[in-house]
């Protein structure tokens, strides 16, 4: 296992924790493995950063990729659908902390998690995402 950093691309196959500098980063992810990977530590200063995150390698039969927000309080807010599907498909959910390409996400699915607001202790964190199968916040 191993992660290449560097702007634009971060490629993810372990358990990695991105940084406040990868802000604007394309993250990729090798689902072929259990991956977890953790947004930078509750900060005053991460409003605004951002990722992509596109799955490179499908997300294989008994893995996923799970997103994680530091903090006991924090959340995304999300608005989560179907790649393929109709506007019918569209899930919006606030309430979690994990965001995860489930098991069987498709190569091409995506999602951009930005960051909306942070106190130092906790932030809220909006996520994008266009997955097949479709994505979940926890």
């Amino acid at each position: 296992a191993h992660i290449i950093l560097g702007t634009p691309f971060v490629v993810i196959t372990v358990t990695a924790t991105l940084t406040a500098a990868e802000s604007g980063s394309t993250v990729l992810i090798h689902g072929t493995n259990n991956n977890i990977i953790n947004l930078p530590a509750a900060a005053t200063t991460n409003p605004g950063l951002y990722y992509d995150f596109i799955v490179l390698t499908a997300v294989g039969g008994s893995t996923s990729t799970i997103v994680n927000i530091d903090g006991s309080g924090g959340q995304f807010v999300g608005a989560l659908s179907l790649a393929g599907g109709t506007a019918a498909n569209a899930v919006l959910d606030v309430a979690g902390d994990a965001f995860t390409f489930v098991s069987g996400t498709v190569i091409g699915s995506r999602a951009r998690i930005t960051c909306l607001t942070d106190d130092g202790t906790n932030g809220v964190w909006q996520v994008e995402s266009l997955a097949s199968p479709i994505a979940t916040i926890d």
